[in-house]
Protein backbone atom coordinates (compact mmCIF):
# COMPACT_ATOMS: atom_id res chain seq x y z
CA UNK A 1 0.00 0.00 0.00
CA UNK A 2 1.40 3.06 -1.05
CA UNK A 3 1.62 6.09 1.45
CA UNK A 4 -0.77 8.96 0.84
CA UNK A 5 1.09 11.86 -0.42
CA UNK A 6 -1.57 14.14 0.55
CA UNK A 7 -1.50 13.00 3.85
CA UNK A 8 2.56 13.30 4.96
CA UNK A 9 2.21 16.49 3.22
CA UNK A 10 -0.53 17.67 5.54
CA UNK A 11 1.55 16.48 8.49
CA UNK A 12 4.69 17.85 7.61
CA UNK A 13 3.03 21.28 7.26
CA UNK A 14 0.86 20.85 11.02
CA UNK A 15 4.43 19.83 12.15
CA UNK A 16 6.34 22.49 10.98
CA UNK A 17 3.14 25.02 12.29
CA UNK A 18 3.34 23.54 15.64
CA UNK A 19 7.07 24.17 16.18
CA UNK A 20 7.22 27.43 14.75
CA UNK A 21 4.20 28.62 17.26
CA UNK A 22 6.54 26.77 20.08
CA UNK A 23 9.50 28.86 18.86
CA UNK A 24 7.74 32.38 18.42
CA UNK A 25 6.05 31.96 21.99
CA UNK A 26 9.39 30.89 23.96
CA UNK A 27 10.89 33.69 22.04
CA UNK A 28 8.08 36.51 22.87
CA UNK A 29 8.46 35.45 26.42
CA UNK A 30 12.59 35.80 26.56
CA UNK A 31 11.39 39.15 25.03
CA UNK A 32 9.28 39.83 28.05
CA UNK A 33 11.46 38.60 30.26
CA UNK A 34 14.50 40.82 28.97
CA UNK A 35 12.24 43.57 28.95
CA UNK A 36 11.12 43.14 32.28
CA UNK A 37 14.42 43.38 34.01
CA UNK A 38 15.55 46.09 31.49
CA UNK A 39 12.79 47.95 33.30
CA UNK A 40 14.19 47.26 37.00
CA UNK A 41 17.28 48.09 36.92
CA UNK A 42 16.27 51.45 34.97
CA UNK A 43 13.21 52.10 37.49
CA UNK A 44 15.55 51.53 40.72
CA UNK A 45 17.26 54.46 39.46
CA UNK A 46 14.43 56.73 38.87
CA UNK A 47 11.82 55.40 40.50
CA UNK A 48 13.49 54.94 44.21
CA UNK A 49 14.54 58.32 46.39
CA UNK A 50 18.36 58.91 45.61
CA UNK A 51 18.24 55.68 43.63
CA UNK A 52 20.45 57.90 40.97
CA UNK A 53 23.28 58.70 43.63
CA UNK A 54 23.27 55.03 44.71
CA UNK A 55 23.80 54.36 41.38
CA UNK A 56 26.83 56.46 40.92
CA UNK A 57 28.52 55.49 44.21
CA UNK A 58 28.23 51.35 42.94
CA UNK A 59 29.23 52.27 39.60
CA UNK A 60 32.06 55.02 39.86
CA UNK A 61 33.56 54.15 36.19
CA UNK A 62 30.33 54.64 33.94
CA UNK A 63 30.57 58.53 34.79
CA UNK A 64 33.46 60.59 35.31
CA UNK A 65 33.84 63.33 37.70
CA UNK A 66 35.14 65.47 34.80
CA UNK A 67 31.85 66.37 33.04
CA UNK A 68 34.18 67.86 29.74
CA UNK A 69 34.61 66.15 26.83
CA UNK A 70 31.96 64.29 26.26
CA UNK A 71 32.00 60.94 27.89
CA UNK A 72 31.19 57.22 26.07
CA UNK A 73 31.39 53.91 27.33
CA UNK A 74 29.75 51.55 25.62
CA UNK A 75 30.18 47.87 27.37
CA UNK A 76 29.05 43.92 27.41
CA UNK A 77 27.40 43.47 30.85
CA UNK A 78 25.48 40.17 32.22
CA UNK A 79 21.62 39.90 32.69
CA UNK A 80 20.29 37.02 34.93
CA UNK A 81 17.14 34.87 33.21
CA UNK A 82 15.38 32.44 34.77
CA UNK A 83 18.66 31.16 36.60
CA UNK A 84 20.90 31.51 33.20
CA UNK A 85 22.95 34.40 32.00
CA UNK A 86 22.90 36.34 28.85
CA UNK A 87 24.79 39.24 27.44
CA UNK A 88 23.69 42.07 27.00
CA UNK A 89 24.77 45.81 25.47
CA UNK A 90 24.97 48.82 28.13
CA UNK A 91 26.14 52.73 27.24
CA UNK A 92 26.58 55.74 29.25
CA UNK A 93 26.79 58.80 28.06
CA UNK A 94 27.73 61.93 30.05
CA UNK A 95 28.36 65.79 28.78
CA UNK A 96 27.89 69.26 29.78
CA UNK A 97 25.78 71.42 28.08
CA UNK A 98 25.94 74.88 29.07
CA UNK A 99 22.57 75.79 28.36
CA UNK A 100 19.39 76.09 31.42
CA UNK A 101 18.24 72.56 32.56
CA UNK A 102 14.26 74.21 31.13
CA UNK A 103 15.84 74.77 27.75
CA UNK A 104 17.26 71.29 27.32
CA UNK A 105 14.34 69.46 28.42
CA UNK A 106 12.26 71.41 25.87
CA UNK A 107 14.28 69.74 23.41
CA UNK A 108 13.90 66.44 24.57
CA UNK A 109 10.27 66.97 24.96
CA UNK A 110 9.32 68.41 21.39
CA UNK A 111 9.47 64.97 18.87
CA UNK A 112 9.00 67.46 16.06
CA UNK A 113 12.55 68.94 16.45
CA UNK A 114 13.99 65.16 17.10
CA UNK A 115 14.70 64.52 12.85
CA UNK A 116 17.11 67.41 12.90
CA UNK A 117 18.44 67.09 16.59
CA UNK A 118 18.99 63.25 16.26
CA UNK A 119 20.13 63.19 12.20
CA UNK A 120 17.21 60.95 11.36
CA UNK A 121 16.13 59.68 8.46
CA UNK A 122 12.19 60.39 8.86
CA UNK A 123 10.00 62.27 11.17
CA UNK A 124 9.73 61.23 14.61
CA UNK A 125 6.26 62.79 14.90
CA UNK A 126 3.43 60.26 15.66
CA UNK A 127 -0.44 61.07 15.17
CA UNK A 128 -0.81 63.44 18.41
CA UNK A 129 2.36 64.98 18.59
CA UNK A 130 3.80 65.64 21.94
CA UNK A 131 1.90 65.41 25.13
CA UNK A 132 1.54 68.23 27.87
CA UNK A 133 2.55 66.00 30.62
CA UNK A 134 5.66 65.02 28.87
CA UNK A 135 4.07 61.65 27.73
CA UNK A 136 4.50 61.03 23.61
CA UNK A 137 5.20 58.80 21.46
CA UNK A 138 7.72 58.93 18.58
CA UNK A 139 9.50 57.11 15.75
CA UNK A 140 13.06 56.50 15.37
CA UNK A 141 14.07 55.38 11.78
CA UNK A 142 17.77 55.69 11.01
CA UNK A 143 20.68 54.69 8.59
CA UNK A 144 23.06 52.94 10.64
CA UNK A 145 26.34 51.86 9.00
CA UNK A 146 26.35 48.07 8.84
CA UNK A 147 23.75 47.74 10.41
CA UNK A 148 19.81 47.18 9.04
CA UNK A 149 17.95 49.99 9.03
CA UNK A 150 16.51 50.93 12.80
CA UNK A 151 12.73 51.80 12.79
CA UNK A 152 11.04 51.67 16.16
CA UNK A 153 8.90 53.47 18.43
CA UNK A 154 9.82 54.74 21.65
CA UNK A 155 7.22 55.77 24.27
CA UNK A 156 8.67 58.89 26.48
CA UNK A 157 7.53 60.07 29.95
CA UNK A 158 9.46 62.35 32.47
CA UNK A 159 9.84 62.66 35.84
CA UNK A 160 11.68 65.16 38.47
CA UNK A 161 13.38 64.44 41.73
CA UNK A 162 15.31 66.73 43.43
CA UNK A 163 17.68 68.29 41.13
CA UNK A 164 17.37 65.97 38.83
CA UNK A 165 15.21 65.84 35.91
CA UNK A 166 14.62 62.20 34.16
CA UNK A 167 13.22 61.05 31.17
CA UNK A 168 12.35 57.13 29.93
CA UNK A 169 12.45 55.86 26.28
CA UNK A 170 10.39 52.88 26.93
CA UNK A 171 10.07 50.44 23.37
CA UNK A 172 7.02 50.09 22.01
CA UNK A 173 7.34 48.40 19.06
CA UNK A 174 10.36 47.27 16.99
CA UNK A 175 9.13 47.26 13.00
CA UNK A 176 12.33 45.32 12.07
CA UNK A 177 12.40 42.77 15.23
CA UNK A 178 15.92 43.98 15.42
CA UNK A 179 16.46 44.45 19.43
CA UNK A 180 15.13 44.99 22.84
CA UNK A 181 15.67 48.47 24.32
CA UNK A 182 15.24 50.40 26.62
CA UNK A 183 16.61 53.97 27.61
CA UNK A 184 17.07 56.85 30.53
CA UNK A 185 17.79 60.45 30.33
CA UNK A 186 19.31 62.20 33.52
CA UNK A 187 19.99 65.96 33.68
CA UNK A 188 21.12 67.94 36.47
CA UNK A 189 21.17 71.34 37.13
CA UNK A 190 24.32 72.88 37.74
CA UNK A 191 26.30 76.44 38.07
CA UNK A 192 27.08 76.97 33.98
CA UNK A 193 24.04 74.81 32.24
CA UNK A 194 23.20 70.94 32.88
CA UNK A 195 25.13 67.84 32.89
CA UNK A 196 23.16 65.19 30.54
CA UNK A 197 24.03 61.79 31.59
CA UNK A 198 21.90 59.12 29.33
CA UNK A 199 21.91 54.96 29.92
CA UNK A 200 21.09 52.97 27.11
CA UNK A 201 19.89 48.87 27.48
CA UNK A 202 20.03 46.78 24.25
CA UNK A 203 19.66 42.92 23.78
CA UNK A 204 20.27 42.24 20.09
CA UNK A 205 17.60 39.73 18.86
CA UNK A 206 19.34 38.92 15.73
CA UNK A 207 21.98 35.82 16.11
CA UNK A 208 24.61 37.26 14.18
CA UNK A 209 24.51 41.00 15.87
CA UNK A 210 24.78 39.06 18.75
CA UNK A 211 27.56 36.89 17.33
CA UNK A 212 29.15 40.12 16.26
CA UNK A 213 29.38 41.75 19.87
CA UNK A 214 32.71 43.64 19.29
CA UNK A 215 31.77 45.13 16.08
CA UNK A 216 28.19 45.80 17.48
CA UNK A 217 29.51 48.07 20.30
CA UNK A 218 31.82 49.81 18.04
CA UNK A 219 29.95 51.30 15.40
CA UNK A 220 27.32 52.12 18.73
CA UNK A 221 30.38 53.73 20.58
CA UNK A 222 30.86 56.08 17.39
CA UNK A 223 27.63 56.92 17.04
CA UNK A 224 27.16 58.31 20.10
CA UNK A 225 29.91 59.78 20.23
CA UNK A 226 28.50 61.69 17.27
CA UNK A 227 25.24 62.06 18.39
CA UNK A 228 26.73 63.89 21.89
CA UNK A 229 28.65 65.99 20.23
CA UNK A 230 26.39 67.24 17.22
CA UNK A 231 23.36 67.52 20.57
CA UNK A 232 25.57 70.05 22.83
CA UNK A 233 26.45 72.02 19.20
CA UNK A 234 23.06 72.02 18.21
CA UNK A 235 21.12 73.42 21.11
CA UNK A 236 24.29 75.77 22.55
CA UNK A 237 23.11 79.11 21.80
CA UNK A 238 19.71 77.91 19.99
CA UNK A 239 16.99 78.33 21.89
CA UNK A 240 14.49 77.68 19.12
CA UNK A 241 16.18 74.51 16.79
CA UNK A 242 17.31 75.60 13.56
CA UNK A 243 17.51 72.58 11.15
CA UNK A 244 20.19 73.90 9.11
CA UNK A 245 22.04 74.85 12.14
CA UNK A 246 21.59 71.19 13.29
CA UNK A 247 22.74 70.03 9.92
CA UNK A 248 26.20 72.23 10.01
CA UNK A 249 26.78 70.43 13.52
CA UNK A 250 26.21 66.77 12.32
CA UNK A 251 28.69 67.30 9.86
CA UNK A 252 31.07 68.78 12.13
CA UNK A 253 30.46 66.13 14.39
CA UNK A 254 31.03 63.64 11.83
Amino acid sequence: MQPDSNGIVKWLIITFVILMTASLSSETGKVEKIRAEFARRLEAIYLRDGGFDVFRKCFPEVFPAELDPPWVLVRKEKLNLDGKSITIGASYTQLMIRVPVEWLIRYLESPQWFQALYNLDADARMEGGGGEDGRFHARIFKRVPLLPNQDFVLGFSSSQSGCFWFQRAQLVEDRKRFAVRDNLKILESVKGGTVYREISLIYPRRWWARAAGGSFRKVMRRELHRLARALKCVVEGNRELDSAAAAECWEQAG
